[in-house]
């Protein structure tokens, strides 16, 4: 200013402040003051800022809905830029693992007053954008200590986030807990079902109604936007473990006693617990089940063994059947059944006809066992003419059939079908939106290979 010359920060400055903030571990808030000390921030009107952010190609805006929309990718740049390791949803689950006097000493060295609520503190230091690794470096232990005792404590932290405390270096272990809070952020399983999160999320809004001013202000929502809506938060990546990370211990308990869920251990997985919906889980992850993925079940929090995956894929194929209103006859299924032949599902349409569906899983995504199968279906349809019963169609589900199986089958006199696992899970979801009462069964007797784009235009589901 006494040279006449322009307030700003040169590179090689910039270059130095951003050596020294480093050394110094500065959160981003101590180096945007310094920075704003000399250069003073222009103010724009909302309008003028969205239209900037716009042309620099860092969001889409909807003028219609007067929605901001911030790409997957620009978020990763952005906080690659702000020197954000991951979300701020898993920063706040990692630093409510510490306890109050660590909150504290984080506070005092970054100028965050320790007279806060536990919540408002744990906020500041998210919102300063103070580095993690700085924390896990540096923050988190009691002076004097030493290396060995620093991992020891780290070890001690990834055990609580279930991640192997692996790593030799002070460093790796810290790029460890990094990778594992990045990796969870693009995994999309929610752990409960879908129709489970919709429970819980009316319950949330039933007895905690202060959660949805929670929301809005945490995850930025427009303030007139039903928030506690499964779709909505799925479709912005918020799953269930991150809204009740949002609220205090004693709002976890009062939840828990007002629905009757178990207050030992550990709250927020007790409510989870609650929310899992066993038979929902196993349709949302039929295919799963179909191509025998034991470490996708696995990840889904479905624990099965080799011999029960096969069991339990006949058990929701049946669900899926009878929600279709199909008869599904267990007790005339059993009674002709014999030692030797035992068909897996037997549909009555009544006047003593029947359809014969065998269902078949396979690691390998297209089954090809063609004289295999047609050696078990030919047996079925004879103990079941041998029963005075008329078989309309046999078919056979599995995750999905070889060019040369279809072509056999093509080729064959016999009246079996073929439908893959995927065709009967979008026929099920269609069929809720049709105006049947009963699945028009005729429809699986057209084509050797059923197609759910025929049958769902032929219930006119759109």
């Amino acid at each position: 200013e006494k040279n006449n010359l322009d307030n700003k920060v040169t590179h090689d400055e910039y270059s130095i402040l951003r050596s020294l903030s480093h050394s110094l571990e500065l959160s981003n808030e101590e180096i945007r003051l310094i920075h704003h000390s000399i250069v003073k921030p222009e103010v724009l009107d909302k309008e003028q800022l969205i239209k900037h952010l716009v042309k620099l190609g860092i969001v889409l805006y909807s003028k219609n809905k007067s929605n901001i929309y911030v790409p997957d990718e620009i978020v990763k740049v952005l906080r690659n830029i702000r020197g954000k390791s991951f979300a701020d949803k898993y920063f706040r689950r990692l630093l409510t693992q510490f306890k109050d006097p660590i909150i504290n000493a984080i506070c005092k060295k970054h100028n965050i007053s320790i007279r806060l609520e536990r919540e408002h503190k744990i906020k500041n230091i998210i919102n300063q954008g103070i580095s993690v690794e700085s924390i896990l470096s540096n923050d988190i232990y009691k002076e004097p200590i030493n290396v060995n005792d620093k991992k020891k404590e780290l070890n001690a932290i990834m055990l609580t986030f279930g991640i192997d405390p692996k790593g030799v270096t002070l460093s790796d272990k810290i790029d460890i807990i990094i990778n594992h809070f990045n990796s969870l952020e693009k995994d999309e399983k929610l752990g409960i079902s879908i129709d489970g999160y919709s429970h819980l999320c009316n319950d949330l809004k039933e007895h905690l109604p202060e959660l949805t001013s929670i929301l809005t202000n945490e995850f930025e929502f427009r303030e007139d936007t039903d928030i506690l809506k499964s779709e909505l938060l799925i479709d912005s990546n918020i799953k269930p473990r991150d809204i009740l990370d949002l609220l205090s211990k004693d709002q976890l308990k009062t939840f828990c006693v007002e629905l009757s869920i178990k207050t030992k251990g550990d709250l927020i997985d007790n409510i989870i617990e609650n929310y899992t919906d066993s038979e929902n889980i196993y349709i949302e992850n039929y295919l799963n089940l179909g191509r025998r993925d034991l470490e996708a079940l696995k990840n889904n929090k479905i624990q099965l063994t080799t011999a029960e995956i096969g069991i339990k894929y006949e058990e929701v194929t049946k669900r899926l059947l009878s929600d279709l209103r199909l008869n599904v006859d267990e007790s005339l299924r059993e009674s002709i059944n014999t030692n030797k032949d035992k068909m897996d599902i037997l549909i009555n349409l009544g006047d003593k006809r029947v359809i014969i569906i065998e269902c078949k899983t396979s690691k390998a995504n297209e089954y090809n066992k063609f004289s295999n199968v047609m050696r078990q279906i030919n047996a079925y349809e004879k103990i079941a003419q041998h029963e005075g019963l008329t078989v309309v169609k046999t078919l056979l589900i599995a995750p999905d059939f070889s060019e040369d199986f279809i072509t056999e089958c093509d080729l064959s006199d016999s009246v079996l079908s073929l439908m893959s696992s995927e065709v009967l899970l979008n026929i099920w979801n269609g069929f809720k939106q049709s105006k049947h009462a009963t699945f028009p069964y005729n429809l699986f007797t057209k084509d050797t290979l059923i197609s759910d784009i025929k049958i769902l235009k032929a219930l006119k589901v759109n």
